[in-house]
């Protein structure tokens, strides 16, 4: 009991409590911003996304580092907030190879909870250096890059 309680209070320490002002515009883009668009929370290259756990079920559980060997598969995982009800046709993700796109796969989101989570995947069918960019229209939302030996 006594070893569980300094790994409790350094878990506990290392999420921050957000401020309420940042709760209530949460909120308010939820329940009351249909048709204002996605917000992307969180975006990773990812190596595996689970499938089956109920506890960690569409969360990426394995990112993928600075390197990958050609040949290999790249999910993209994204996390966005939308609004409820709300169904968002405008994010899309470029797969880009020295700075050429290759390849783009649209997203489809749905506001049916907070947090939409889903994935593309891409092969790194050549080596170099490749990015991938999320967007929304015109608008780059992130871009993230690996390199395929």
């Amino acid at each position: 009991m006594f070893a569980l309680a300094p790994i409790a209070m350094v878990l506990s320490m290392s999420v921050s409590q957000p401020a309420p002002d940042q709760i209530k515009s949460v909120w308010e883009h939820f329940y009351k911003g249909q048709g204002k668009g996605a917000v992307l929370a969180d975006a990773v290259l990812c190596k595996t996304v689970e499938q089956k756990d109920k506890e960690k079920k569409y969360d990426c559980v394995e990112e993928l580092g600075e390197t990958a060997a050609k040949g290999d598969t790249v999910n993209v995982w994204v996390a966005f907030l939308v609004p409820k009800d709300d169904k968002i046709e405008t994010i899309t993700v470029q797969a880009l190879l020295d700075g050429q796109v290759r390849e783009t796969k649209d997203l489809q989101l749905k506001g049916e909870s907070w947090r939409s989570r889903t994935w593309t995947a891409f092969t790194l069918k050549k080596a170099g250096k490749w990015e991938f960019k999320i967007q929304d229209g015109d608008k780059t939302l992130k871009t993230m890059s690996i390199t395929a030996n």
